[in-house]
């Protein structure tokens, strides 16, 4: 079996685990609130508190294995890439990171393409929790930039993290391949995945003092 058909079987057994898994979390979840309820004493809110923890950790998990092995089905629609990273960032801003200052720059506010937001939402917010994660101890930025040219609308998203090895710069968005010592890589299959049904690209690249840009390219909507 060659790679490829190797890495869809791994991707179909994954998927096919991730739909059988969602019902018994929901479960035990469940029971745990249930549980949690009932306990008036507060005597093991600690362990409650570490349970429900890691099941969302579990169900992060699933979630990302069934948005990796799941085709789109939905019709485009018009998608305002400033609107989108505005969002994103009201949304998730406190919970992406405390310690970093993000920044958008966007001349045009009306740089739009064809896709689903959700889709162009989740691309960004994937890219935004890999920056911070390479945000060390050091106060960090994140600058976002929303540009166009007469046929592309472009993303970059720089930070002034470590950097990614050389090396490994060619390999990221390999199912499964990552360089964070406790990553699966789905987040950056992920966003290559996103990427591709939009038709669009993305290259990764360090920038010369420190940190890396993420460049996303995706056809202009007219």
């Amino acid at each position: 079996m060659d790679n490829a058909n190797r890495l869809d079987s791994i991707e179909n057994i994954a998927a096919t685990i991730a739909h059988e898994v969602k019902n018994p979390l929901s479960l035990v979840k469940a029971n745990i609130e249930l549980l949690e309820s009932a306990d008036t004493e507060r005597l093991f809110s600690k362990n409650y508190n570490v349970i429900k923890n890691q099941l969302n950790l579990i169900n992060e998990m699933i979630m990302n294995f069934l948005q990796l092995t799941e085709e789109v089905k939905e019709e485009f629609d018009i998608v305002y890439l400033y609107d989108v990273a505005c969002s994103v960032l009201e949304n998730y801003k406190v919970s992406l990171s405390s310690k970093v200052d993000f920044y958008i720059v966007c001349p045009d506010k009306n740089i739009s393409i064809l896709g689903l937001k959700k889709c162009i939402s989740s691309l960004i917010l994937n890219i935004l929790k890999n920056s911070v994660e390479a945000i060390s101890s050091k106060k960090g930025t994140i600058n976002i930039k929303i540009l166009n040219t007469d046929q592309e609308a472009i993303i970059s998203i720089s930070d002034n993290g470590d950097g990614i090895p050389e090396e490994k710069i060619s390999t990221l968005g390999d199912s499964f391949f990552t360089t964070k010592e406790n990553g699966n890589g789905l987040g950056v299959a992920i966003c290559k995945k996103i990427v591709s049904q939009h038709n669009g690209t993305i290259t990764y690249k360090n920038n010369p003092d420190c940190g890396c840009t993420v460049t996303l390219t995706f056809p202009l909507y007219c």
